[in-house]
C-alpha cells in the first residue's frame, strides 16, 4: 500500500470522525472525494499499487486512541515529497 500523509491547511472539511465513521465504511463516490486524494490514488495505480491509505480518512480524527493505533501500524521511516 502507499500511504498520504498531508497537511490539511487551515481547515479540512474531508474527514472521518466518530459522526461519519459508518458512512465511511459503507463506501465514499469518486467525486465526493477531493482532488487531491484522487491524485494520490490515480498515481499510485499507475505505480501498480492497489491500496492507499489516507491518514484523514484512516484515523477516526475525534479517537486519539485510534490516532494512536494506527500510526503505530504505519511503518513510515522516510518521506518523499513530490
Amino acid at each position: 500500500y502507499a500511504a498520504l500523509l498531508h497537511c490539511w491547511g487551515k481547515e479540512q472539511k474531508f474527514i472521518t470522525t466518530r459522526a461519519t465513521l459508518q458512512e465511511r465504511k459503507k463506501g465514499i463516490l469518486w467525486q465526493s472525494i477531493p482532488k487531491t486524494f484522487q491524485d494520490s490514488i490515480l498515481f499510485a495505480l499507475k505505480l501498480g499499487i492497489g491500496n492507499i491509505w489516507v491518514d484523514s480518512l484512516c484515523i477516526d480524527q475525534d479517537d486519539i486512541n485510534d490516532w494512536e493505533v494506527e500510526l503505530s501500524k504505519r511503518p513510515i521511516s522516510t518521506s518523499i515529497l513530490i
